[in-house]
């Protein structure tokens, strides 16, 4: 999709990673173009004390929480372009970082604490363009 006029200001290949502790989605950046390439869901389960669990779930909201923040390193390795940027609480963001290579975290010029899943993908371009100025 285009970029508004005003946001059109990424001249390299910019990934941007908006995420919650439940969900993530992944957009790239470049000139006039914005388009979204990844989204991962991991939502927290309820499970009762008599259901079992397989060996890969994990079994505290702190090892569900580390394994997605797994994932969305993971995939921001397959998309990194030049620049990274992260939106999402400091809760979810160390885990991420702690799961990328030194070379990828160099890579991040722009972090935001805060929960924009529910917001529109060109407000949150504008709140990361603005909080920068």
């Amino acid at each position: 999709m285009n970029l508004p006029e005003h946001l059109q200001k990424f001249s390299h290949a910019t990934l941007i990673v908006v995420g919650n502790h439940v969900h993530a989605k992944f957009f790239l950046a470049q000139g006039e173009e914005l388009n979204q390439v990844g989204e991962i869901e991991h939502p927290r389960e309820m499970k009762s004390d008599n259901e079992s669990q397989l060996g890969s779930e994990p079994k505290t909201e702190q090892e569900r929480l580390k394994k997605f923040a797994k994932e969305i390193a993971e995939k921001i390795e397959q998309e990194k372009g030049a620049h990274i940027y992260l939106t999402m609480k400091k809760e979810l963001m160390h885990p991420v970082e702690e799961h990328l290579p030194k070379q990828t975290t160099e890579l991040i010029n722009r972090r935001l604490d805060a929960d924009l899943m529910k917001e529109d993908i060109f407000d949150v371009v504008d709140r990361l363009l603005k909080a920068w100025k």
